[in-house]
């Protein structure tokens, strides 16, 4: 909330908030253009609007949907059910397209949520036990020769894969990880099957293996971190971290660009390369809503929006209607609070599919509802202190509400005072007498707006 001093003029504006939420600091210390809470909005061309809703669902499998692998070569979507709660079994695997009937293509092998790749014309799926693929034509094939894994990456025309409470990663022979013959090792031949043992007896087991600047690296849950560098079979690692602190869950990780950002019970962090060749360093990532994401860090998830260049946390998994938003390629954050749980979700060429219960559902500037339920944006500003006392003219305004709309509204609350606000005129001036020496603005809404102006004029006496 910037606040402009001319003589004793003052003016407070919600106008320009591009710094976001900052929970970093006391309310009235944060920075003129941030604010203590942005929930349920988003910047588009640096104005601030309500965020986007989602559609009703659009696949349904007749079951909750706990994890979603987009296909960019069909706009087809691998879908996996929840395993039984009692733990007798694990989940069921869908293929299907929006409008279109889903197909059951079997069950998982392994009883962890799935990690999906593509290696040649497969999709390659990876829960626990041993590998899976789907070739588009029949229902999911084990293959038998594989490892027990929870973790693929493709790397110079092979597979490979790790698996949590083991040392070992392993990688399938040259172009194949499919046939019976695809994870036999031969010493003697460099394009059958490798593997690699990582920090072992360092008492800790793989989380997760990412690549990163042409390397490799591997978190573990001792927080040990490792860099393995070379092309298989000659490796070569060295430790490049020592106390990570992050979370036992390879979905709190997230590639970024050239870098690694994952989840820990400090906040955010990320992994990147220095201008120093082959050197890494750790630095804090969204550190103005980090306290707010350590606050109630259980198992955690991180998802990289790429387009939007957007982080999305959820920092705890008994709260799947909570994110934090951090919009990367400008240093904002800000809060969604979704109406139905979000399981998981991922970019499409089409807006964000959601993950829920009831079904996958689109995301995009399209809907203005979470499915049939309104969407409640609340803005908290900094909060403005001064030993003399401010002495409030009025209100100029600019919100401009959806088209169309002429019940929608948002209400304005300062201290004891407060009014709603018609969005169906677009400017208005308000004339707000009142005597404070310490206040915040609080604006709330049910109807999707636009902010374009919004300034509180005043003296300071």
């Amino acid at each position: 909330m910037p606040i402009e001093r001319q003589q004793q003029a003052v003016s407070c504006s919600l106008s320009n908030l591009t710094g976001g939420m900052n929970a970093s600091v006391p309310e009235n210390m944060i920075a003129e253009n941030e604010a203590a809470l942005l929930e349920n909005y988003m910047f588009e061309q640096g104005v601030l609007r309500t965020r986007d809703g989602y559609s009703e669902p659009l696949i349904d499998i007749g079951e909750p949907i706990d994890k979603i692998w987009y296909d960019l070569s069909t706009d087809g979507f691998l879908l996996a059910g929840k395993p039984p709660a009692d733990g007798s079994g694990s989940a069921n695997v869908y293929y299907a397209y929006v409008g279109e009937q889903s197909t059951s293509l079997g069950k998982l092998t392994g009883g962890e949520r799935p990690m999906c790749c593509r290696f040649s014309d497969k999709i390659i799926v990876a829960s626990g036990g041993k590998l899976q693929y789907y070739d588009y034509k029949n229902p999911l094939v084990t293959v038998e020769s594989s490892f027990l894994s929870d973790n693929l990456w493709v790397q110079d025309m092979r597979l490979g894969t790790s698996k949590r409470g083991d040392d070992n990663f392993r990688y399938s022979s040259t172009g194949d990880c499919t046939s019976a013959e695809a994870w036999k090792e031969d010493t003697n031949m460099i394009s059958q099957a490798q593997w690699y043992q990582i920090g072992a007896c360092d008492g800790g087991d793989i989380i997760i293996v990412l690549t990163l600047a042409g390397d490799l690296i591997a978190f573990k849950t001792n927080g040990r971190g490792y860099r393995i560098s070379g092309t298989v079979p000659d490796l070569s690692s060295d430790a490049i971290l020592s106390d990570t602190h992050a979370e036992d869950d390879r979905e709190a990780f997230a590639l970024m660009g050239g870098t690694i950002v994952f989840a820990t019970d400090l906040g955010l962090r990320s992994l990147q390369t220095t201008t120093t060749y082959g050197n890494f360093d750790t630095t804090e990532v969204a550190y103005k809503i980090n306290r707010l994401l350590q606050e109630n860090c259980h198992k955690p998830k991180v998802w990289n929006m790429l387009t939007r260049r957007q982080l999305w946390i959820r920092p705890n998994e008994a709260d799947k209607k909570t994110f934090y938003i951090y919009q990367y390629d400008t240093g904002a954050a800000y809060k969604y609070v979704f109406h139905d749980d979000i399981n998981d979700a991922v970019e499409t060429s089409n807006g964000i599919m959601l993950a829920t219960d009831a079904g996958l559902r689109r995301m995009n500037s399209e809907y203005t509802k979470d499915g049939n339920a309104l969407i409640k944006s609340k803005i908290v500003s900094k909060m403005f202190i001064t030993p003399n006392r401010i002495i409030t003219r009025y209100l100029d305004m600019f919100v401009e509400g959806r088209e169309g709309d002429n019940d929608g509204k948002i209400h304005v609350q300062i201290a004891n005072r407060g009014f709603d606000y018609s969005l169906a005129s677009k400017r208005r001036i308000k004339h707000f007498y009142n005597s404070l020496r310490a206040f915040e603005i609080v604006v709330t809404s049910s109807s999707p707006h636009r902010i374009k102006n919004f300034n509180l004029y005043g003296v300071d006496e």
